[in-house]
């Protein structure tokens, strides 16, 4: 990435072009992209910034371009597939623009892959070699070992496990078959005038009836009847208090703690909820969840308070071991995510939208033998990154704002709503005015708050904005910010209010936060940071404090608002921008890649609340990258998509597990 400071002149906008054919591009507006073999060139190459508002300023950067060499991974790495089933591997080349493979297998009997990866187990057990060589250099390779077993009985999943829905809503509903080669599965509701489910492949949707109540959909394997699963709906009237829970799925280290967050609808104002963790599954503290000492899998439960009959359930899964610490990757479809968003939907799957583009794409954990794949879904209609994705308490996605790709350029106030049961994006209400490098968050009563960000001229903003999902608009809060900011983060606080804290305003990078409280509609000021922070990450802890990352900085800070303090923890090899942040599920937090000079890096660290210290991992990202995207799966894994490399864009995911 490339940036310049423009002196003696109020406008700070420049324009970077790239000297000579073939030596490279420009893309994002400001960042540089050597191109791969067969077409690259090595050595200096020469890049002009010249200001807008005097094209005869300008300055040139030299760029040093080297060689790449070709790499092979595959993944799954390893697996196991009952006897005659079938399972999609995938192969990532790097340092070559010709990314394709061939594929084989080296045993005589080891079953059949196509030339789409496509691996059909044999019908005797037994551990088998695939080979993948990479057609720009048939000297690299890589190898995958698959283990074939005999079928055993049907395991039978569905997610959500449970639900919440107004009477006559839909829900998309996902399920899969393991241990089996038939992966056939029908689908059911239970009761007489429940509802209706009609279903394409492990994908189904279902539709409330008219009369609230609980209801439950079964999915049955097709290969054993015997082997079912249900998911648990309750259905209220539209117009009664309502209760969404985030997560709806997690699975947590005994032990360890995590954050839950619950919205009420139409709760009269109050939008309190009770916690429960059913059987002995974990305490709750206010929300702040602590798993039990016993592996298994239980409910949890947050109920109104407003309304003791509204509620929603939750599946905790309890671990007795952490997952290993390294990570594997599959490649995407052909689309790249650069400044894209993701957000988990209720069926457990992960929408990956935009990022310099039109493109969605959703990873659905369960799919491939529970390996993982990203297939498109619906496209944006507005070319779009650095923008906004709320999973809103309806099941459906508000898309806001961002900069888009095409003219007329910049910050765009466009709305979309992804809907998951049509697997289509249509236009929203748009905003008053444009926006990007905002943030959005939902609140306990179901609306979001979007904060700050910057206009269609670069200007940052002091502005916030209230979306009510009920009616689709748009009204500015009661006061606005006490400072302009953008690229800031923005956390739900477990009292309802929402921490702002650090961005850039009017150029500079701040160290301040303000709380805004919906009780009010007003912004006030919060606990300063240790340092001034801008395009960092912010991750509420299970136990309520807050872990301040990067944001062009080497360290990391905790912060504790209840006692209006936040110390330094730990730093980083270098100061780091465009990295990630997810909670895992043994209650730490992982900071993922980013940008460190002029390098993606591959680089993990660790933040452990036990031990309020930060570590690095020994196995990074296969990929180093930065601009890209990491959540917790409901499994306990934790997914990366998209992001610039030092390569280019990539279009690979990795897992960590």
């Amino acid at each position: 990435d490339l940036n310049a400071i423009v002196t003696g002149s109020t406008n700070p906008n420049v324009t970077w072009a790239v000297v000579g054919s073939g030596n490279g591009y420009i893309s994002g507006g400001e960042t540089y992209t050597a191109y791969l073999p067969p077409t690259s060139k090595t050595g200096t190459m020469q890049v002009t910034c010249a200001s807008a508002a005097d094209p005869g300023a300008k300055t040139t950067v030299n760029i040093t371009v080297v060689a790449a060499s070709v790499k092979v991974a595959v993944a799954p790495a390893t697996v196991s597939v009952p006897v005659g089933g079938t399972l999609v591997f995938q192969a990532g080349v790097t340092g070559n623009a010709n990314i394709n493979v061939d594929w084989s297998v080296v045993e005589a009997g080891g079953g059949a892959i196509d030339a789409t990866g496509l691996y059909t187990a044999p019908s005797t057990p037994g551990t088998y070699q695939v080979l993948a060589t990479s057609k720009a250099d048939t000297t690299k390779t890589a190898v995958a070992t698959v283990t074939v077993v005999a079928e055993t009985a049907a395991a039978v999943n569905v997610k959500p496990a449970y639900a919440s829905l107004p009477t006559n809503g839909k829900l998309t509903l996902r399920s899969s078959v393991n241990g089996v080669a038939n992966g056939n599965l029908t689908w059911t509701v239970q009761e007489v005038a429940g509802g209706s489910v009609t279903s394409v492949g492990n994908q189904a949707v279902y539709t409330a009836p008219a009369t609230p109540g609980t209801y439950h959909v079964v999915a049955t394997s097709s290969a054993d009847a015997t082997r079912s699963t249900t998911s648990t709906i309750l259905v209220r009237d539209a117009a009664q208090a309502n209760v969404f829970m985030q997560p709806s799925e997690l699975t947590l280290l005994k032990g360890r703690s995590y954050p839950f967050m619950a919205s009420v609808l139409n709760g009269a104002g109050n939008t309190g909820v009770s916690w429960n963790a059913l059987l002995s599954g974990g305490t709750f503290s206010n929300g702040l969840l602590t798993a039990g000492s016993t592996a298994g899998v239980y409910q949890v439960q947050a109920t109104s308070l407003a309304d003791s009959q509204a509620s929603a359930l939750g599946s905790l899964n309890v671990i007795s071991q952490p997952y290993l610490e390294t990570f594997d990757f599959g490649r995407s479809t052909a689309n790249t995510h650069v400044g894209a968003s993701a957000v988990t939907l209720l069926d457990g799957t992960v929408l990956v939208m935009g990022g310099s583009s039109i493109l969605n794409d959703s990873f659905d954990p369960q799919a491939n033998a529970g390996q993982g794949s990203l297939t498109a879904v619906g496209n944006l209609a507005v070319n779009r990154y650095l923008h906004t994705a709320t999973l809103l308490p309806n099941g459906k996605v508000l898309i806001a704002g961002g900069y888009t790709m095409v003219s007329p350029y910049g910050a765009v106030a466009t709305v979309e709503i992804y809907d998951p049961v049509t697997g289509s994006c249509t236009a929203g209400t748009s905003m008053p005015s444009s926006r990007a490098y905002h943030t959005a968050t939902l609140l306990r009563d179901g609306r979001v708050l979007l904060v700050g960000g910057t206009d269609s001229s670069y200007n940052d903003l002091a502005s916030a904005l209230l979306y009510n999902p009920t009616d689709g608009t748009f009204t500015p809060t009661t006061g606005s910010l006490t400072a302009k900011r953008a690229y800031h983060t923005a956390t739900l606080l477990m009292d309802g209010r929402v921490l702002i804290a650090g961005g850039t305003g009017n150029y500079s990078s701040l160290s301040t936060t303000e709380i805004f409280d919906p009780a009010t509609g007003t912004f006030s000021a919060g606990p300063a940071m240790a340092s001034v922070r801008s395009g960092h990450t912010a991750t509420m802890l299970g136990d309520g404090r807050i872990v301040f990352a990067f944001g062009g900085k080497a360290t990391v800070e905790v912060m504790d608002v209840a006692t209006a303090t936040s110390t330094l923890v730990g730093s980083a090899q270098g100061a780091i921008t465009y990295h990630s942040a997810t909670l895992m599920s043994d209650g730490r937090v992982a900071l993922i890649g980013g940008q460190a000079g002029n390098a993606m890096a591959k680089w993990v660290h660790v933040f452990d609340p036990t031990l309020n210290a930060l570590s690095l991992l020994p196995n990074g990202l296969v990929f180093g990258r930065g601009k890209h995207v990491s959540c917790l799966l409901p499994d306990g894994r934790v997914l990366v998509v998209g992001g610039a490399g030092d390569n280019g864009n990539l279009v690979f995911a990795e897992l960590m597990k």
